[in-house]
């Protein structure tokens, strides 16, 4: 387990245990709501989590900038 100190940022994610992916949360962004929604829509039947970033790093996935890119041709 990684210690934190006073001030350190946590960063939360989605994270699907069945697609290894994850994205991150931020709840004041609209767009990104948006794309949690769309995330958590393409993993809805897969097992989704909401854990800190340091937990799935290494072994997961980020699709942020996968989805993302979708949000700009719609």
């Amino acid at each position: 387990m990684v210690t934190k100190k006073k001030g350190d940022i946590i960063i939360r994610v989605r994270a699907c245990n069945k697609c290894k992916e994850y994205i991150s949360i931020d709840v004041e962004d609209l767009t990104r709501q948006e794309m949690v929604q769309e995330f958590d829509g393409a993993h809805r039947n897969h097992t989704v989590v909401t854990v800190n970033l340091e937990e799935v790093e290494k072994d997961f996935k980020n699709v942020e900038d996968q989805i993302r890119s979708a949000f700009i041709e719609i």
